[in-house]
């Protein structure tokens, strides 16, 4: 099931963040207040785990954890992308 949410996360959401947001601690720990995350992780080559977010179904936030956790966000709809952009859009560096 995390995979399947990752994918369409990184492929099938039209509404997508441009850039891979970089966090430290204190961010995740904002988003964990805001979002929720999904009881699901996707485990690979590259990073120790991927945490996936949303907060109606509609969007996704993918942080891969590790020494430098970093993600990105997409959604379904542009309603969706720019409330999803509007509640974790100021968390992180660019």
């Amino acid at each position: 099931m995390g995979m399947l949410i990752y994918e369409a996360a990184i492929s099938c959401f039209e509404f997508c963040a441009e850039d891979i947001i970089w966090y430290d601690d204190g961010d995740i720990e904002k988003i964990d207040g805001i979002l929720n995350k999904y009881p699901y992780h996707v485990y690979n080559w590259y990073s120790d785990r991927i945490d996936l977010y949303t907060k109606t179904d509609e969007e996704i936030l993918f942080v891969m954890q590790g020494d430098s956790p970093n993600g990105t966000y997409s959604a379904r709809t542009e309603t969706a992308y720019k409330e999803i952009d509007r509640l974790i859009g100021g968390i992180g560096e660019r």
